[in-house]
């Protein structure tokens, strides 16, 4: 049993990335939680933290090429499923320029995931990498200036999923 103190976590975001790789390291599938100075038991297991590798990240998700500042957003599985197999989508593009590409998924908590396109379906594998709200905003910031916008030091978000949003905004 691994026990977890959260009361020196003030962001509920840093705290779950940090118990996400405690459980990980630990190989532990229960956790107890201590809050304020108590031990209260909670349910928390590998299976919703995200943990498992074979897990899918939770949709939308933003697809970001590596070296490229293009942004795509995709609201569900079978959409990204549709546009890996959609010949003149822009996804294409991107795997056909450079087939080794550091394309990648980059769920609503920051998790960043490689894919993989299979016969029934694209197959998904979390990396450790984690990114702050902060690294999301500055991947929107230079999406936007790609695309011509001005200002684009002033864009902000309180979350990721807000950031997701303003891409999907940026591309229509």
């Amino acid at each position: 049993m691994l026990v977890f103190d959260c009361r020196k976590y003030e962001r509920i975001v840093r705290f779950t990335q940090t118990l996400r790789r405690a459980c990980s390291l630990a190989n532990q599938s229960q956790v107890t939680l201590v809050l304020a100075a108590q031990k209260v038991p909670a349910a928390v297991t590998r299976s919703n933290l995200a943990i498992d590798n074979k897990l899918t990240p939770d949709w939308p998700v933003l697809f970001h090429a590596g070296g490229d500042d293009e942004l795509l957003v995709f609201q569900s599985a079978s959409q990204f499923d549709a546009a890996i197999r959609q010949p003149d989508h822009d996804i294409q593009a991107y795997c056909l320029a450079d087939p080794d590409s550091d394309g990648v998924l980059i769920d609503a908590h920051g998790s960043v995931f490689k894919w993989a396109a299979g016969t029934s379906g694209a197959t998904y594998r979390a990396t450790e990498k984690q990114l702050a709200l902060l690294d999301v905003v500055e991947l929107v910031r230079r999406h936007a200036a790609l695309q011509g916008h001005c200002c684009v030091a002033k864009i902000g978000a309180g979350s990721i999923t807000q950031a997701i949003a303003l891409v999907e905004q940026l591309n229509q």
